[in-house]
């Protein structure tokens, strides 16, 4: 395993043979510590692919199957994630497709004057508050689809669901 957080949802994986490892990766984040960017592939998607935020979708969150991908994806993601606040490991029975629906929808949020913003659950720094500003309804409506959810924020491992 390449840490606790891959071990524990290996774990949990185990538990039900439909669920899948889901990494969701700040793409500015893996660019800067690559010098590559992300392009889609089977098991590597863009949630910004069928947005009007396609042109940008290089810098915005992916959704990586590492079910799919493998232990050589594994260990590019954690050190992307002991570099920069950029990786959050979620467990789902939802297919990638479905999976990358439900996500999507998640990233635009109303704000109290109408206007649109985008919700960057996908970072750390945004994740980790989430529990607290959202109410319990809106946190299970957001995780609905999700076994477990969890990222490394400044140095410990957490799980929000």
């Amino acid at each position: 395993m390449i840490n606790d957080m891959t071990e524990h949802m290996y774990t949990l994986q185990c538990e039900d043979n439909s669920r899948k490892l889901y990494a969701l990766i700040d793409g500015a984040q893996y660019e800067r510590l690559y010098s590559d960017e992300l392009y889609e592939t089977n098991g590597v998607k863009s949630l910004f692919e069928h947005s009007e935020d396609k042109k940008i979708a290089f810098a915005g969150p992916w959704l990586l199957n590492i079910s799919t991908l493998g232990e050589d994806w594994l260990r590019k993601i954690n050190a992307l994630e002991l570099k920069y606040p950029s990786v959050s490991w979620l467990l789902s029975s939802l297919n990638t497709r479905d999976l990358l629906f439900y996500l999507n929808g998640n990233l635009n949020i109303i704000l109290p004057n109408n206007k649109i913003a985008m919700l960057r659950y996908y970072d750390p720094r945004v994740l980790i508050y989430l529990p607290e500003v959202l109410t319990k309804q809106q946190f299970q409506l957001f995780t609905t689809g999700v076994v477990a959810w969890g990222f490394l924020y400044e140095d410990e491992y957490h799980y929000i669901v």
